[in-house]
Protein backbone atom coordinates (compact mmCIF):
# COMPACT_ATOMS: atom_id res chain seq x y z
CA UNK A 1 0.00 0.00 0.00
CA UNK A 2 2.88 2.47 0.78
CA UNK A 3 4.66 1.85 -3.12
CA UNK A 4 1.34 2.59 -4.87
CA UNK A 5 1.12 6.35 -4.73
CA UNK A 6 4.65 6.84 -6.44
CA UNK A 7 3.74 4.70 -9.46
CA UNK A 8 0.28 6.95 -9.86
CA UNK A 9 2.22 9.99 -9.26
CA UNK A 10 4.89 9.03 -12.12
CA UNK A 11 1.75 8.05 -14.38
CA UNK A 12 0.61 11.42 -14.24
CA UNK A 13 3.34 13.96 -13.82
CA UNK A 14 5.31 12.12 -16.02
CA UNK A 15 2.81 13.23 -18.97
CA UNK A 16 5.57 14.96 -21.55
CA UNK A 17 7.48 10.83 -21.44
CA UNK A 18 3.64 9.99 -22.42
CA UNK A 19 3.24 12.01 -24.97
CA UNK A 20 6.93 11.24 -26.67
CA UNK A 21 5.78 8.14 -27.11
CA UNK A 22 2.75 9.11 -28.59
CA UNK A 23 4.84 10.82 -31.10
CA UNK A 24 7.10 8.04 -31.50
CA UNK A 25 4.04 5.83 -32.32
CA UNK A 26 2.37 8.17 -34.53
CA UNK A 27 5.56 8.53 -36.83
CA UNK A 28 5.76 4.77 -37.87
CA UNK A 29 2.45 5.12 -39.83
CA UNK A 30 3.92 8.28 -41.67
CA UNK A 31 6.93 6.31 -42.64
CA UNK A 32 4.31 3.44 -44.33
CA UNK A 33 2.74 6.13 -45.18
CA UNK A 34 4.79 7.22 -47.55
CA UNK A 35 6.26 4.61 -49.02
CA UNK A 36 2.93 3.59 -49.60
CA UNK A 37 2.83 6.51 -51.72
CA UNK A 38 5.72 5.54 -53.44
CA UNK A 39 4.94 2.27 -54.80
CA UNK A 40 1.43 3.70 -55.83
CA UNK A 41 2.89 6.35 -57.76
CA UNK A 42 5.52 3.95 -59.33
CA UNK A 43 2.54 1.79 -60.40
CA UNK A 44 0.64 5.02 -61.43
CA UNK A 45 3.56 6.36 -63.89
CA UNK A 46 4.33 2.25 -64.80
CA UNK A 47 0.33 2.24 -65.98
CA UNK A 48 0.52 6.04 -67.81
CA UNK A 49 3.04 4.31 -69.62
CA UNK A 50 1.69 1.68 -71.04
CA UNK A 51 -1.15 3.71 -71.95
CA UNK A 52 1.25 6.25 -73.58
CA UNK A 53 2.64 3.27 -75.35
CA UNK A 54 -1.02 1.85 -76.40
CA UNK A 55 -1.56 5.39 -77.65
CA UNK A 56 1.68 5.51 -80.10
CA UNK A 57 0.61 1.70 -81.39
CA UNK A 58 -2.68 2.69 -82.15
CA UNK A 59 -3.29 6.24 -83.18
CA UNK A 60 0.50 7.38 -83.24
CA UNK A 61 2.92 9.62 -81.36
CA UNK A 62 1.90 12.93 -83.10
CA UNK A 63 -1.81 12.30 -81.44
CA UNK A 64 -3.44 13.81 -78.63
CA UNK A 65 -6.01 12.23 -76.67
CA UNK A 66 -7.08 11.54 -73.41
CA UNK A 67 -6.87 8.13 -71.26
CA UNK A 68 -10.56 6.68 -71.32
CA UNK A 69 -10.11 8.01 -75.51
CA UNK A 70 -7.30 6.06 -75.91
CA UNK A 71 -8.39 2.83 -74.25
CA UNK A 72 -11.82 2.75 -76.50
CA UNK A 73 -9.83 3.29 -79.07
CA UNK A 74 -7.88 0.85 -78.04
CA UNK A 75 -10.83 -1.58 -77.51
CA UNK A 76 -12.33 -0.92 -81.00
CA UNK A 77 -9.17 -1.79 -82.70
CA UNK A 78 -9.52 -5.11 -80.59
CA UNK A 79 -12.64 -5.63 -82.09
CA UNK A 80 -11.54 -5.08 -85.26
CA UNK A 81 -8.43 -6.98 -85.67
CA UNK A 82 -10.97 -10.10 -83.98
CA UNK A 83 -13.50 -9.82 -86.59
CA UNK A 84 -10.70 -9.62 -89.48
CA UNK A 85 -9.30 -12.85 -87.57
CA UNK A 86 -12.83 -14.43 -87.61
CA UNK A 87 -13.19 -13.84 -91.43
CA UNK A 88 -9.71 -14.67 -92.27
CA UNK A 89 -10.07 -17.90 -91.08
CA UNK A 90 -13.65 -18.81 -92.32
CA UNK A 91 -11.84 -17.71 -95.66
CA UNK A 92 -9.02 -19.76 -95.03
CA UNK A 93 -10.95 -22.83 -94.66
CA UNK A 94 -12.92 -21.97 -97.55
CA UNK A 95 -10.04 -21.54 -99.61
CA UNK A 96 -8.34 -24.75 -98.50
CA UNK A 97 -11.86 -26.89 -98.86
CA UNK A 98 -11.38 -25.49 -102.61
CA UNK A 99 -8.04 -26.69 -102.81
CA UNK A 100 -8.64 -30.00 -101.32
CA UNK A 101 -11.65 -29.87 -103.88
CA UNK A 102 -9.22 -29.35 -106.76
CA UNK A 103 -6.62 -32.15 -105.75
CA UNK A 104 -4.18 -29.52 -104.72
CA UNK A 105 -1.96 -30.51 -101.89
CA UNK A 106 -1.81 -27.12 -99.14
CA UNK A 107 1.87 -27.61 -98.32
CA UNK A 108 3.44 -28.03 -101.51
CA UNK A 109 1.75 -25.25 -102.52
CA UNK A 110 2.92 -23.07 -99.74
CA UNK A 111 6.26 -24.24 -99.97
CA UNK A 112 6.17 -23.12 -103.46
CA UNK A 113 4.99 -19.79 -102.62
CA UNK A 114 7.87 -19.59 -99.70
CA UNK A 115 10.34 -20.57 -102.69
CA UNK A 116 9.42 -17.32 -104.87
CA UNK A 117 9.37 -13.63 -103.85
CA UNK A 118 6.63 -12.42 -102.15
CA UNK A 119 4.45 -10.08 -104.26
CA UNK A 120 1.81 -7.52 -102.90
CA UNK A 121 -1.96 -9.08 -102.88
CA UNK A 122 -3.96 -8.45 -105.57
CA UNK A 123 -6.76 -8.05 -102.78
CA UNK A 124 -5.06 -4.07 -101.85
CA UNK A 125 -6.48 -3.21 -105.22
CA UNK A 126 -10.45 -4.60 -105.10
CA UNK A 127 -12.60 -2.28 -106.02
CA UNK A 128 -15.31 -2.94 -104.20
CA UNK A 129 -17.64 0.03 -104.66
CA UNK A 130 -21.35 0.58 -104.77
CA UNK A 131 -22.71 2.61 -107.85
CA UNK A 132 -24.19 4.43 -105.93
CA UNK A 133 -21.21 5.97 -103.26
CA UNK A 134 -17.83 5.02 -105.35
CA UNK A 135 -17.21 6.67 -108.64
CA UNK A 136 -15.08 4.54 -110.96
CA UNK A 137 -11.76 2.62 -109.82
CA UNK A 138 -9.05 4.60 -109.36
CA UNK A 139 -5.83 4.37 -111.61
CA UNK A 140 -4.38 2.32 -108.87
CA UNK A 141 -6.63 0.05 -108.24
CA UNK A 142 -5.53 -3.47 -109.44
CA UNK A 143 -8.20 -5.78 -110.74
CA UNK A 144 -7.86 -9.18 -112.82
CA UNK A 145 -10.12 -9.81 -115.21
CA UNK A 146 -9.61 -13.27 -115.43
CA UNK A 147 -10.31 -13.74 -111.66
CA UNK A 148 -12.27 -16.90 -110.38
CA UNK A 149 -15.40 -14.95 -109.11
CA UNK A 150 -16.72 -18.23 -107.29
CA UNK A 151 -13.73 -17.80 -104.75
CA UNK A 152 -14.29 -15.26 -101.95
CA UNK A 153 -11.99 -11.66 -102.25
CA UNK A 154 -9.41 -11.70 -99.70
CA UNK A 155 -9.74 -8.59 -97.56
CA UNK A 156 -6.73 -6.14 -96.70
CA UNK A 157 -5.37 -6.77 -93.01
CA UNK A 158 -4.44 -2.72 -92.12
CA UNK A 159 -2.03 -2.18 -89.47
CA UNK A 160 -3.06 1.30 -87.59
CA UNK A 161 -0.49 3.35 -88.35
CA UNK A 162 -0.29 7.19 -88.49
CA UNK A 163 -0.76 9.06 -91.71
CA UNK A 164 0.87 12.49 -92.57
CA UNK A 165 -2.36 13.68 -94.26
CA UNK A 166 -2.66 16.68 -96.09
CA UNK A 167 -2.26 20.24 -94.84
CA UNK A 168 -5.80 21.69 -93.94
CA UNK A 169 -6.99 24.66 -91.42
CA UNK A 170 -8.69 22.99 -88.06
CA UNK A 171 -12.00 24.07 -87.23
CA UNK A 172 -10.96 26.24 -84.21
CA UNK A 173 -8.84 28.71 -87.16
CA UNK A 174 -11.36 29.09 -89.36
CA UNK A 175 -13.97 30.08 -86.59
CA UNK A 176 -11.24 32.44 -85.26
CA UNK A 177 -10.72 33.85 -89.00
CA UNK A 178 -14.65 34.35 -89.25
CA UNK A 179 -15.01 35.90 -85.86
CA UNK A 180 -11.52 38.49 -87.08
CA UNK A 181 -13.83 39.15 -90.22
CA UNK A 182 -17.12 39.82 -88.82
CA UNK A 183 -15.00 42.39 -86.14
CA UNK A 184 -13.47 44.23 -88.97
CA UNK A 185 -16.74 44.39 -90.34
CA UNK A 186 -18.84 45.75 -87.54
CA UNK A 187 -15.99 48.09 -86.06
CA UNK A 188 -14.80 49.26 -89.46
CA UNK A 189 -11.34 50.11 -88.25
CA UNK A 190 -11.23 51.56 -91.69
CA UNK A 191 -13.44 54.38 -91.53
CA UNK A 192 -11.30 56.02 -88.49
CA UNK A 193 -8.51 56.22 -91.29
CA UNK A 194 -9.89 57.29 -93.48
CA UNK A 195 -12.20 59.77 -91.92
CA UNK A 196 -8.78 61.46 -90.50
CA UNK A 197 -7.74 61.60 -94.26
CA UNK A 198 -10.90 63.52 -95.64
CA UNK A 199 -10.77 65.86 -92.42
CA UNK A 200 -7.06 66.92 -93.42
CA UNK A 201 -8.05 67.07 -96.96
CA UNK A 202 -11.15 69.39 -96.30
CA UNK A 203 -8.69 72.03 -93.83
CA UNK A 204 -6.78 71.77 -96.63
CA UNK A 205 -8.96 72.65 -99.36
CA UNK A 206 -11.36 75.92 -96.77
CA UNK A 207 -7.44 76.81 -96.67
CA UNK A 208 -6.66 77.39 -100.22
CA UNK A 209 -10.55 78.67 -100.67
CA UNK A 210 -9.81 81.84 -98.10
CA UNK A 211 -6.39 82.67 -99.73
CA UNK A 212 -8.25 82.58 -103.41
CA UNK A 213 -11.42 84.52 -101.78
CA UNK A 214 -10.05 87.70 -102.68
CA UNK A 215 -9.36 87.38 -106.65
CA UNK A 216 -12.64 84.99 -107.04
CA UNK A 217 -16.46 85.13 -107.32
CA UNK A 218 -18.35 84.10 -105.33
CA UNK A 219 -20.29 81.47 -106.92
CA UNK A 220 -17.28 80.20 -108.55
CA UNK A 221 -15.78 79.43 -105.22
CA UNK A 222 -19.18 77.79 -104.05
CA UNK A 223 -18.65 75.21 -107.65
CA UNK A 224 -15.46 74.52 -106.70
CA UNK A 225 -16.39 73.68 -103.22
CA UNK A 226 -18.88 71.65 -103.51
CA UNK A 227 -17.17 69.88 -106.56
CA UNK A 228 -14.20 68.77 -104.49
CA UNK A 229 -16.82 67.66 -101.67
CA UNK A 230 -18.58 65.52 -103.71
CA UNK A 231 -15.57 63.74 -104.37
CA UNK A 232 -14.50 64.34 -101.01
CA UNK A 233 -17.20 62.07 -99.76
CA UNK A 234 -16.98 59.15 -102.60
CA UNK A 235 -13.54 58.54 -102.63
CA UNK A 236 -12.84 57.75 -99.34
CA UNK A 237 -16.55 55.66 -98.86
CA UNK A 238 -15.23 53.84 -102.56
CA UNK A 239 -12.04 52.81 -101.33
CA UNK A 240 -13.30 51.57 -97.81
CA UNK A 241 -15.73 49.46 -99.76
CA UNK A 242 -12.94 48.18 -101.56
CA UNK A 243 -11.00 47.29 -98.52
CA UNK A 244 -13.61 45.47 -96.63
CA UNK A 245 -14.69 43.16 -99.90
CA UNK A 246 -10.70 42.66 -100.06
CA UNK A 247 -11.00 41.36 -96.26
CA UNK A 248 -13.99 39.19 -96.62
CA UNK A 249 -12.52 37.73 -100.24
CA UNK A 250 -9.43 36.57 -98.44
CA UNK A 251 -10.61 35.08 -94.98
CA UNK A 252 -13.86 33.08 -97.73
CA UNK A 253 -10.88 32.33 -100.09
CA UNK A 254 -8.53 31.13 -97.56
CA UNK A 255 -11.42 29.44 -95.14
CA UNK A 256 -13.77 27.50 -98.04
CA UNK A 257 -10.58 26.97 -100.54
CA UNK A 258 -7.08 26.93 -99.11
CA UNK A 259 -8.20 25.73 -95.76
CA UNK A 260 -9.75 22.25 -96.77
CA UNK A 261 -7.43 19.39 -97.20
CA UNK A 262 -6.51 17.75 -100.35
CA UNK A 263 -5.82 14.82 -101.73
CA UNK A 264 -3.82 14.60 -104.79
CA UNK A 265 -5.23 11.70 -107.39
CA UNK A 266 -2.85 8.62 -107.57
CA UNK A 267 -0.64 9.05 -104.50
CA UNK A 268 -0.15 7.28 -100.96
CA UNK A 269 -2.45 8.51 -98.94
CA UNK A 270 -5.24 8.42 -101.97
CA UNK A 271 -4.13 4.41 -102.21
CA UNK A 272 -4.79 4.30 -98.38
CA UNK A 273 -7.67 5.70 -98.36
CA UNK A 274 -9.04 3.65 -101.32
CA UNK A 275 -8.43 0.76 -99.36
CA UNK A 276 -9.73 1.42 -96.10
CA UNK A 277 -13.48 2.43 -98.17
CA UNK A 278 -13.34 -0.96 -99.95
CA UNK A 279 -12.69 -2.84 -96.97
CA UNK A 280 -15.06 -0.56 -94.83
CA UNK A 281 -17.54 -1.70 -97.49
CA UNK A 282 -16.92 -5.12 -97.46
CA UNK A 283 -17.56 -5.30 -93.44
CA UNK A 284 -21.16 -3.49 -94.11
CA UNK A 285 -22.38 -6.23 -96.73
CA UNK A 286 -20.43 -9.14 -94.27
CA UNK A 287 -22.14 -7.89 -91.01
CA UNK A 288 -18.72 -6.21 -89.03
CA UNK A 289 -19.66 -2.96 -88.50
CA UNK A 290 -17.75 -2.28 -85.36
CA UNK A 291 -14.81 -2.73 -88.26
CA UNK A 292 -16.21 -0.94 -90.55
CA UNK A 293 -16.48 2.03 -88.37
CA UNK A 294 -12.87 2.07 -87.48
CA UNK A 295 -12.01 1.39 -91.08
CA UNK A 296 -14.11 4.13 -91.99
CA UNK A 297 -12.19 6.75 -89.33
CA UNK A 298 -9.17 5.49 -90.45
CA UNK A 299 -10.17 6.72 -93.66
CA UNK A 300 -11.08 10.26 -92.38
CA UNK A 301 -7.50 10.04 -90.84
CA UNK A 302 -6.04 9.31 -94.25
CA UNK A 303 -7.44 12.28 -95.77
CA UNK A 304 -6.74 15.07 -92.91
CA UNK A 305 -10.02 14.99 -91.24
CA UNK A 306 -9.57 13.54 -88.04
CA UNK A 307 -12.60 12.09 -86.22
CA UNK A 308 -13.89 14.48 -83.70
CA UNK A 309 -13.12 13.12 -80.18
CA UNK A 310 -13.23 15.68 -77.55
CA UNK A 311 -15.96 18.01 -76.48
CA UNK A 312 -13.87 20.76 -78.00
CA UNK A 313 -13.38 19.17 -81.24
CA UNK A 314 -16.76 18.30 -81.25
CA UNK A 315 -17.97 21.89 -80.40
CA UNK A 316 -15.58 23.78 -83.04
CA UNK A 317 -16.25 21.03 -85.60
CA UNK A 318 -19.82 21.65 -85.49
CA UNK A 319 -19.84 25.48 -84.92
CA UNK A 320 -18.04 25.75 -88.20
CA UNK A 321 -20.53 23.16 -90.13
CA UNK A 322 -23.18 25.72 -89.00
CA UNK A 323 -21.37 28.35 -90.39
CA UNK A 324 -20.43 27.16 -93.51
CA UNK A 325 -23.85 25.95 -94.39
CA UNK A 326 -25.24 29.50 -93.53
CA UNK A 327 -22.91 30.34 -96.43
CA UNK A 328 -24.30 27.59 -98.62
CA UNK A 329 -27.92 28.88 -98.18
CA UNK A 330 -26.76 32.53 -99.13
CA UNK A 331 -24.78 30.77 -102.04
CA UNK A 332 -21.71 32.31 -101.11
CA UNK A 333 -20.01 29.33 -100.37
CA UNK A 334 -21.67 27.59 -103.65
CA UNK A 335 -19.87 30.58 -105.93
CA UNK A 336 -16.78 29.56 -104.15
CA UNK A 337 -17.67 25.59 -105.28
CA UNK A 338 -18.17 26.17 -109.21
CA UNK A 339 -15.50 28.29 -109.60
CA UNK A 340 -13.07 25.69 -107.95
CA UNK A 341 -14.22 22.67 -109.83
CA UNK A 342 -13.16 24.36 -113.21
CA UNK A 343 -9.33 24.84 -111.84
CA UNK A 344 -8.71 22.59 -109.39
CA UNK A 345 -10.15 18.73 -109.78
CA UNK A 346 -8.42 17.24 -106.78
CA UNK A 347 -9.91 19.18 -104.25
CA UNK A 348 -13.25 18.94 -105.60
CA UNK A 349 -12.52 14.76 -105.45
CA UNK A 350 -11.02 15.54 -101.96
CA UNK A 351 -14.64 16.77 -100.92
CA UNK A 352 -16.19 14.41 -102.53
CA UNK A 353 -14.21 11.13 -100.62
CA UNK A 354 -14.71 12.81 -97.46
CA UNK A 355 -18.72 13.28 -97.85
CA UNK A 356 -19.13 9.63 -98.44
CA UNK A 357 -17.33 8.62 -95.54
CA UNK A 358 -19.01 11.25 -93.41
CA UNK A 359 -22.35 9.84 -94.74
CA UNK A 360 -21.53 6.34 -94.12
CA UNK A 361 -20.80 6.69 -90.69
CA UNK A 362 -24.09 9.09 -90.15
CA UNK A 363 -26.19 5.68 -91.45
CA UNK A 364 -23.98 3.45 -89.07
CA UNK A 365 -25.01 6.29 -85.77
CA UNK A 366 -28.62 6.58 -86.98
CA UNK A 367 -29.33 3.07 -86.87
CA UNK A 368 -27.32 2.20 -83.51
CA UNK A 369 -24.28 0.31 -85.06
CA UNK A 370 -21.87 2.78 -84.00
CA UNK A 371 -21.96 4.20 -80.71
CA UNK A 372 -22.34 8.14 -80.75
CA UNK A 373 -24.17 10.95 -79.18
CA UNK A 374 -27.00 13.75 -80.44
CA UNK A 375 -24.34 16.05 -81.19
CA UNK A 376 -22.05 13.66 -83.23
CA UNK A 377 -24.91 12.47 -85.78
CA UNK A 378 -25.75 15.95 -86.20
CA UNK A 379 -22.01 16.92 -87.20
CA UNK A 380 -22.18 13.68 -89.02
CA UNK A 381 -24.82 15.18 -90.66
CA UNK A 382 -23.77 18.62 -91.72
CA UNK A 383 -19.94 17.81 -92.80
CA UNK A 384 -21.69 14.90 -95.08
CA UNK A 385 -24.11 17.66 -96.22
CA UNK A 386 -21.76 20.46 -96.66
CA UNK A 387 -19.46 18.66 -98.61
CA UNK A 388 -21.46 17.06 -101.06
CA UNK A 389 -22.80 20.49 -101.93
CA UNK A 390 -18.94 21.21 -102.22
CA UNK A 391 -18.53 18.37 -104.76
CA UNK A 392 -21.91 18.90 -106.73
CA UNK A 393 -20.62 18.64 -109.99
CA UNK A 394 -18.81 15.09 -109.84
CA UNK A 395 -21.41 13.69 -107.13
CA UNK A 396 -24.51 11.72 -108.84
CA UNK A 397 -28.05 13.61 -108.06
CA UNK A 398 -28.97 10.06 -106.55
CA UNK A 399 -26.10 10.34 -103.93
CA UNK A 400 -26.57 13.96 -103.29
CA UNK A 401 -30.40 13.16 -102.54
CA UNK A 402 -29.42 10.38 -100.19
CA UNK A 403 -27.26 12.42 -98.06
CA UNK A 404 -30.59 15.67 -97.72
CA UNK A 405 -32.88 12.51 -96.60
CA UNK A 406 -30.88 11.03 -94.17
CA UNK A 407 -29.76 14.62 -92.98
CA UNK A 408 -33.57 15.06 -92.52
CA UNK A 409 -33.81 11.93 -90.66
CA UNK A 410 -30.90 13.03 -88.45
CA UNK A 411 -32.83 16.37 -87.57
CA UNK A 412 -35.90 14.86 -86.70
CA UNK A 413 -34.47 11.94 -84.73
CA UNK A 414 -32.11 14.39 -82.99
CA UNK A 415 -33.88 17.41 -82.30
CA UNK A 416 -37.51 18.68 -81.34
CA UNK A 417 -40.19 19.78 -83.11
CA UNK A 418 -39.56 23.85 -83.15
CA UNK A 419 -36.91 22.74 -85.59
CA UNK A 420 -39.25 20.71 -87.80
CA UNK A 421 -38.43 23.20 -90.90
CA UNK A 422 -35.34 22.22 -91.53
CA UNK A 423 -36.33 18.80 -92.08
CA UNK A 424 -39.06 19.97 -94.37
CA UNK A 425 -36.17 22.20 -96.18
CA UNK A 426 -34.07 19.19 -96.44
CA UNK A 427 -36.90 16.51 -97.99
CA UNK A 428 -37.63 19.42 -100.56
CA UNK A 429 -34.02 19.27 -101.75
CA UNK A 430 -34.07 15.99 -101.99
CA UNK A 431 -37.33 15.80 -103.99
CA UNK A 432 -36.19 18.54 -106.47
CA UNK A 433 -32.71 16.33 -107.17
CA UNK A 434 -35.00 12.95 -107.63
CA UNK A 435 -36.75 14.79 -110.16
CA UNK A 436 -33.85 15.74 -111.36
CA UNK A 437 -32.22 12.68 -111.55
CA UNK A 438 -29.98 11.30 -114.85
CA UNK A 439 -32.00 8.19 -116.12
CA UNK A 440 -35.36 10.40 -115.24
CA UNK A 441 -36.75 8.50 -113.02
CA UNK A 442 -36.72 8.17 -109.26
CA UNK A 443 -34.69 5.83 -107.34
CA UNK A 444 -36.67 2.98 -105.21
CA UNK A 445 -35.45 3.71 -102.19
CA UNK A 446 -36.21 7.94 -101.83
CA UNK A 447 -39.60 7.45 -104.55
CA UNK A 448 -41.53 6.47 -101.09
CA UNK A 449 -40.16 10.19 -99.73
CA UNK A 450 -41.31 12.03 -102.71
CA UNK A 451 -45.22 10.96 -102.02
CA UNK A 452 -47.25 12.97 -99.65
CA UNK A 453 -48.45 9.65 -97.41
CA UNK A 454 -44.19 8.53 -97.43
CA UNK A 455 -43.61 12.73 -96.45
CA UNK A 456 -46.28 12.72 -93.29
CA UNK A 457 -45.52 9.54 -92.36
CA UNK A 458 -41.84 10.35 -91.85
CA UNK A 459 -42.41 13.71 -90.36
CA UNK A 460 -45.01 12.36 -88.09
CA UNK A 461 -42.72 9.94 -86.78
CA UNK A 462 -42.12 10.13 -83.01
CA UNK A 463 -40.62 6.30 -82.48
CA UNK A 464 -37.52 6.45 -83.61
CA UNK A 465 -35.89 4.46 -81.01
CA UNK A 466 -38.07 1.64 -81.87
CA UNK A 467 -37.50 1.34 -85.72
CA UNK A 468 -33.49 1.03 -85.59
CA UNK A 469 -34.23 -2.52 -83.38
CA UNK A 470 -37.40 -3.81 -84.19
CA UNK A 471 -37.45 -7.32 -86.76
CA UNK A 472 -39.79 -6.95 -89.39
CA UNK A 473 -42.28 -9.90 -89.66
CA UNK A 474 -42.71 -9.67 -93.78
CA UNK A 475 -39.78 -8.86 -94.89
CA UNK A 476 -35.94 -8.81 -94.40
CA UNK A 477 -33.55 -6.17 -94.67
CA UNK A 478 -31.06 -6.04 -97.14
CA UNK A 479 -28.89 -3.10 -95.58
CA UNK A 480 -29.51 -3.06 -91.60
CA UNK A 481 -27.12 -0.01 -91.30
CA UNK A 482 -28.74 1.92 -93.84
CA UNK A 483 -31.66 4.00 -92.22
CA UNK A 484 -33.56 5.25 -95.31
CA UNK A 485 -33.76 1.49 -96.09
CA UNK A 486 -35.14 0.33 -92.56
CA UNK A 487 -37.89 3.25 -92.86
CA UNK A 488 -38.92 2.74 -95.97
CA UNK A 489 -39.55 -1.02 -95.00
CA UNK A 490 -41.42 0.25 -91.46
CA UNK A 491 -43.41 2.43 -94.12
CA UNK A 492 -44.68 -0.45 -96.40
CA UNK A 493 -45.04 -2.75 -93.27
CA UNK A 494 -47.39 0.04 -92.42
CA UNK A 495 -49.12 0.20 -95.52
CA UNK A 496 -49.71 -4.00 -95.76
CA UNK A 497 -50.73 -3.83 -92.27
CA UNK A 498 -53.50 -1.02 -93.33
CA UNK A 499 -54.56 -2.95 -96.53
CA UNK A 500 -55.13 -6.03 -94.71
CA UNK A 501 -57.99 -4.18 -91.95
CA UNK A 502 -59.93 -2.93 -95.15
Amino acid sequence: MVGTPPVTTLSVTDSSKIAISKSKSQSKPKERRSSHNIIEKRYRMSINDKIIELKDLVMGTEAKLNKSAVLKKAIETIHSLRDQRMRLSKENAILSSALTNQGIDTKELLSGCLSDPLTPSSSDGSSFSPETLLPESPPYSSGGEGEDDTLPTLPTFTTHTIYTPSTGMVDGARITLFVFMFGILIFNPFSAIFDSQDSSFTAGLTAGSSMRSSRTLQGYTDSISDYFGIWNWLIPSALLWVMNILVVSFVLTKVLVYGEPVTTSGSKESAKYWRHLNQSESDLENGYYTSASVQLKEALHTLGRPFPTTRLELFTSLSWQMMRQVLHRTYIARIFSRTLAKYDKDRVQSSHDAAVVYYRLLQLSLTGKMESTCWQQLNLAACSLNLSEAATSIMSREMLAQVYATSAVTVLFTLTDHFQYIARFLLSRCRKQCLRHERGDIPPQLKWLCEPDGHRYLVDLTWYDEIWSTEQGFSTNRHPYDPLSTLMQCYRQLALARGGSL
